[in-house]
């Protein structure tokens, strides 16, 4: 059984949501995407929907910039030669030619040179900062690196050589001494700190741009730009956003050769390119260059102006990146066996893999692949003879890099942040680090280990799905890191058609419904069991809404991201009891999950409860975790056509959950046989007969006697005045007015009376457990789905139930309670409650003296109406309700004495030839369950004599 993340639905303050709902004209669910991307007024939210190129921020707000420019310019005049040091990643060769270009263009002579990964790895090196200077470079400007270089920097002042350093990366507590370092992350302007390595070029050659060469047509390199900041996975907010928001369209009509055969060849040719498209699809080309060989092929590709070569150079890059996908493949085959293999698999909080001569090009793409696929941080590891270079990825939650820290006397060399890092390990200490990394990552992360998260921004119901949706949801892009596309969450959905589709069958493929609509949802390498027949279960979804083009036909379909079922909780651990904390008895809890697991596995259920009542109480709750089709009611207050078909669903041995009454349970096994398959039968809370039905149980079939907690009511109980101070309190209540009049003379009070919808139950409940009131009121519908309270300290019931068993069931939610239990009530609300139940579950008078009624009428046909109601009160001496008429037709109905038509808008009684004056009563189901519920409550009120309320 899998198991589900954390789900966390974002909160927002709703005032400011509703103040930038009202001041843009946008809906609620606009307004609030937008709060949760930091949005908190009107002009942010307008730069941030309609922002553009007007709206970036001056150049010269970055440190260091005009000594930077100034350098650069002296460099011009004085005909200096230029070397440009990049990085082997799709940022540094973006930065590399966009500044190569602008040298060009003003006559700088001038070179480039890039690492190479795998005999220099990253950043600047002694090598080469002599070799500039043996080739008599006077100036040496760093793209995307040099922030940490302060040695290699050093020998370059040493030698003569001035550099510039333009970088992005955190810097360190001592900078390197050179001429001008740009980087964003030494000002406080939140705009500018998240730039890509090229953002920070760009705010270099547009401002050298405006003093060397005011012409140049400085929207040239938006398109380099918007590669670089995608492909850096750097947050795509503030100027970052307006910066790939612009490039995205220069992206799409770029004039350079090279990068629109990769275009072409990728086939992208005319599309509407997204940001997804060149995180996916363009990036990982480009990187190719530098992860499988050498990185100077990508520069020379968004470099040259001959198409010819430009085709040549996308097609050898294409190639290359086939190449990579097929060594990626084969190391992720390899290291997915070693974790599948290894023993103690579940124990490890760290993956730790190694391998010889994996390519050290793609083991962090692997790891990252690890790390979705088994939810845990995971650290590749490449040997060559006796060492090994690894990297990491991690998950939320997990400081790969702190761990790493805590590990530095094994290792090396190590280096990287919170996500990701790298290291060098010697061969004879791999054991003893992966055991080292284990111990450190179980004392950061505890005895609960490391659980996976998923954050939700907004919940929407399916009715509101649609394109008006779609529409708002696409002035949020450009989607990417720190502006994700939002993920929306569908409570309560009935699934249907769910079938299995692509190569290996990986992805799950099924419609959503809510009766009225139905909308085709697609889960991509779903982790999901496949054996479960979700059709059964209410689902909880969380998905991003997309428009599917195919064959020409345009449709809205759900991209989900993950599902459960909706009596899972969004976080188990959240709602678990506080250490320390005695769990209540966890009787319908526990039932609950025998339940589940007998309808995962494809078998019946049933459930048998004393009375009608208590069933139709505990509906609530499986209506809001089954659908429709997944629950069977079996009653007397049916049709016998509904209740002959219900029966035959049991005979079948249905995958269903049957709720019946012990007076239809007895009926049917004294008339039929219960289904092989049938594995779990349950008598809740029983008060009569259940003990003796239970007994004809066969060998297979666990029977099940579910009772709550036993309460002493003579000593425990006390009446009192409703008006005594409460104590956190659960308080039962099953008229409106009772719940009015507690909740406007009581401040503090938390309700969840009348309330259907099983999720405000939810958080009703929770605000009562944190704390948030000094009591609950509640109506007693208890259910397998809501969360059992332990923080009780009295039980009051405010108003009288209807029975022993509800009584019984109301306090099965809480634990026993510290002060006691108190009775509210009075003499008059028992006899309400007694006069109640007599007109729905009317005795052999009133059923007798209707017949005596018509039988006086001599006749076959009766309307129902007025003068039939005045002669039929006088009759019986008393007025007799329209509901206690109806029982008593329910009655006769079932008898066959009678049925009921309509004829011209009124309802007609047509009698049986032989069933006007007699019946059997005790042959009719509904009315020996209305029978079996008086019985419970005169148990009930001997309950209420000895606890001196007085009948």
């Amino acid at each position: 059984m899998r198991k589900f993340p954390i789900w966390t639905v974002k909160t927002a303050e709703n005032r400011v949501i509703r103040e930038i709902q009202e001041s843009l004209g946008i809906s609620e669910v606009l307004a609030r995407l937008l709060y949760l991307r930091g949005i908190r007024t009107r002009e942010e939210a307008r730069l941030f929907i309609d922002g553009g190129l007007d709206d970036l921020c001056d150049p010269f707000l970055l440190p260091d910039l005009a000594a930077a420019v100034n350098r650069l310019e002296k460099a011009r005049q004085y005909r200096e030669k230029v070397l440009i040091y990049g990085d082997y990643d799709v940022d540094g060769i973006c930065s590399v030619v966009m500044l190569k270009e602008f040298l060009d263009y003003l006559g700088v002579e001038n070179s480039y040179y890039i690492p190479n990964r795998f005999s220099e790895g990253y950043g600047l090196n002694e090598e080469a900062v002599k070799e500039a200077v043996q080739k008599q470079y006077q100036l040496l400007v760093t793209v995307d690196c040099g922030i940490s270089s302060c040695r290699e920097i050093e020998l370059a002042a040493g030698l003569g050589l001035d550099v510039v350093v333009t970088d992005h990366h955190q810097p360190p507590e001592q900078l390197p001494p050179a001429v001008a370092i740009v980087n964003p992350k030494l000002v406080q302007e939140p705009g500018l700190q998240e730039l890509a390595g090229a953002g920070v070029v760009f705010k270099l050659v547009t401002a050298w741009a405006d003093i060397a060469a005011p012409e140049y047509d400085k929207t040239k390199w938006l398109d380099l730009v918007c590669l670089a900041t995608v492909a850096d996975i750097v947050a795509l907010l503030g100027e970052n956003r307006l910066l790939v928001k612009a490039g995205l369209e220069f992206v799409a009509k770029t004039e350079r050769p090279g990068l629109r055969a990769l275009l072409d060849e990728s086939g992208l040719n005319g599309k509407s390119l997204k940001a997804w498209h060149i995180g996916y699809v363009v990036a990982p080309r480009l990187n190719a260059a530098g992860r499988i060989g050498d990185a100077d092929v990508a520069v020379e590709l968004l470099l040259t102006q001959d198409p010819g070569k430009g085709l040549d150079l996308a097609r050898f890059l294409i190639q290359q990146n086939r190449q990579r996908q097929e060594v990626e493949a084969q190391i992720l085959q390899q290291a997915t066996k070693e974790v599948a293999d290894s023993a103690d698999i579940e124990a490890q909080r760290v993956l730790v893999v190694a391998g010889d001569g994996w390519h050290q090009g793609v083991i962090g793409i692997v790891a990252s692949r690890l790390t979705e696929q088994f939810g845990r941080p995971t650290i590749l590891i490449s040997w060559d003879e006796d060492y090994g270079k690894g990297s990491g990825r991690s998950v939320d939650g997990f400081d790969l890099y702190q761990a790493l820290c805590q590990c530095s006397h094994i290792l090396n060399r190590f280096g990287g942040h919170r996500y990701a890092a790298g290291l060098i390990l010697e061969r004879a200490r791999f054991h003893e680090f992966r055991e080292e990394i284990n111990r450190v990552a179980a004392s950061m992360t505890g005895s609960a280990g490391l659980v996976q998260r998923l954050e939700i921004d907004c919940e929407v119901a399916l009715d509101d799905i649609d394109c008006q949706l779609l529409n708002e949801l696409a002035m949020l892009e450009p989607f990417g890191e720190g502006n994700p596309v939002p993920n929306l969450l569908l409570r309560r959905s009935h699934l249907s058609d769910l079938m299995w589709v692509g190569k290996n069958s990986e992805h799950a493929k099924f419609w959503v419904d809510n009766g009225k609509r139905k909308i085709e949802a697609i889960a991509f390498n779903a982790k999901i069991e496949k054996e479960v027949d979700y059709s059964s279960f209410l689902v909880d979804l969380v998905f991003q809404p997309e428009l599917d083009v195919y064959n020409g036909d345009t449709r809205l379909v759900l991209k989900v991201r993950d599902m459960k079922p909706s009596w899972a909780a969004d976080d188990s651990q959240a709602r678990a009891p506080a250490v320390g904390v005695s769990p209540p008895p966890p009787v319908l809890l526990s039932l609950g999950q025998k339940v589940e697991n007998e309808l995962r596995c494809g078998r019946p259920v049933v459930l048998v409860y004393p009375t009608l009542r208590c069933l139709d109480r505990h509906l609530l709750s499986m209506q809001s975790f089954l659908s429709r089709r997944a629950l069977a009611i079996l009653s007397g207050r049916q049709s016998r056509e509904m209740r002959n078909n219900v029966i035959r669903m049991l005979l079948a041995g249905e995958n269903r959950l049957f709720l019946t009454t012990e007076v239809l349970f007895k009926y049917y096994i004294e008339n039929y046989v219960l289904p092989e398959r049938l594995q779990l039968l349950c008598f809740v809370m029983p008060e009569g007969q259940a003990t003796d039905l239970a007994n004809f149980g066969r060998n297979h079939l666990e029977v099940t006697i579910c009772l709550p907690d036993s309460r002493d009511f003579d000593h425990a109980v006390q009446v009192v005045e409703p008006a005594k101070r409460l104590k956190r309190a659960f308080i039962y209540a099953n008229r409106a007015v009772t719940v009015h009049r507690l909740c406007g003379e009581r401040v503090g009070l938390i309700s969840e009376a009348g309330i259907d919808d099983i999720e405000k139950r939810w958080q009703a409940r929770d605000r009562f457990r944190q704390g948030l009131g000094n009591g609950l009121v509640s109506d007693g519908k208890f259910g397998l789905a809501l969360p059992f309270l332990s923080e009780v300290k009295e039980v009051l019931f405010a108003d009288s139930p209807f029975g022993l068993s509800e009584a019984l069931g109301f306090m099965s939610q809480a634990s026993r309670p510290e002060e006691g239990l108190f009775f509210c009530f009075t003499e008059e609300d028992l006899a309400s409650n007694r006069r109640y139940l007599e007109r729905i579950f009317p005795g052999p008078d009133s059923v007798n003296s209707f017949l005596g009624y018509v039988k006086e009428l001599d006749r076959t046909e009766v309307a129902i109406d007025q003068k039939m109601m005045l002669e039929l009160n006088e009759y019986m001496g008393r007025k007799l309700e329209t509901t206690e008429l109806k029982a008593v037709l329910q009655i006769l109905r079932e008898l066959d004495v009678c049925r009921t038509i309509m004829n011209n808008g009124r309802v007609q009684i047509v009698f049986m030839d032989d069933g006007s004056g007699k019946a059997n009563i005790t042959e009719s189901l509904y009315f020996l369950e209305g029978y079996a519920t008086r019985k419970s409550f005169l148990r009930w009120c001997e309950v209420c004599r000895r606890a001196r309320v007085v009948i």
